[in-house]
């Protein structure tokens, strides 16, 4: 098997963060040598979108520090805000399948989440105020069923492309989700923690 190693919807920045240590996890690939060869950070790493501005421009140093150090292996999320990266993630397994890799937003609801990476960065007092709230009812959110919408395209994406699976975030499970359907395994990944998926 192959073991990666992905990072998901930590939302570094922002009330959304649950992980106080997830900061100093991923700033360890930067400043040690730990080996990054299969670790992804699968978007929402940064959360310009929540962050008080204050926060902004060492968030900013962070990004460029993570992109030129994980280059394609840095796949942008929702809560990044930096537009919609424009190419495909494709990672093999040790039996010779390939899963595609993607923060998984845009599946569920494209015209709706795509505005959504075009928000300005930087939030206000009440937008922090909202994010907290927010935050402390995402115990619902990790509850909720799979958009429907986001099964269908997800199997109908991986078909296009000749894949055998995809990998996501984005939804916050309270934990992993494996859906096997028309031949397509569908990984769901919770947000703050690292996840490790041997394929």
């Amino acid at each position: 098997m192959i073991k990666y190693t992905i990072y998901n919807d930590l939302h570094i920045g922002s009330k959304y963060q649950d992980n106080p240590n997830a900061q100093k996890e991923i700033e360890a690939y930067l400043f040690t040598e730990l080996d990054h060869t299969n670790v992804i950070l699968n978007g929402d790493i940064l959360d310009f979108t929540c962050a008080p501005r204050k926060n902004l421009h060492w968030m900013y140093d962070l990004r460029d520090a993570l992109r030129a150090k994980f280059g394609a292996y840095y796949r942008m999320g929702n809560h990044e805000a930096c537009g919609i990266d424009d190419y495909d993630l494709v990672i093999p397994s040790s039996n010779n399948r390939f899963y595609l890799v993607e923060h998984g937003d845009l599946l569920s609801d494209y015209v709706k989440w795509s505005k959504y990476r075009q928000k300005s960065h930087g939030s206000s007092k009440l937008g922090q105020i909202k994010t907290a709230l927010f935050d402390k009812m995402d115990w619902l959110k990790g509850n909720r069923k799979l958009p429907t919408e986001f099964v269908k395209n997800a199997i109908a994406k991986c078909k296009r492309l000749g894949l055998n699976g995809i990998i996501v975030g984005h939804f916050h499970p309270l934990k992993r989700i494996d859906i096997h359907e028309q031949g397509i395994h569908i990984i769901v990944l919770p947000a703050h923690y690292k996840n490790e998926v041997s394929l």
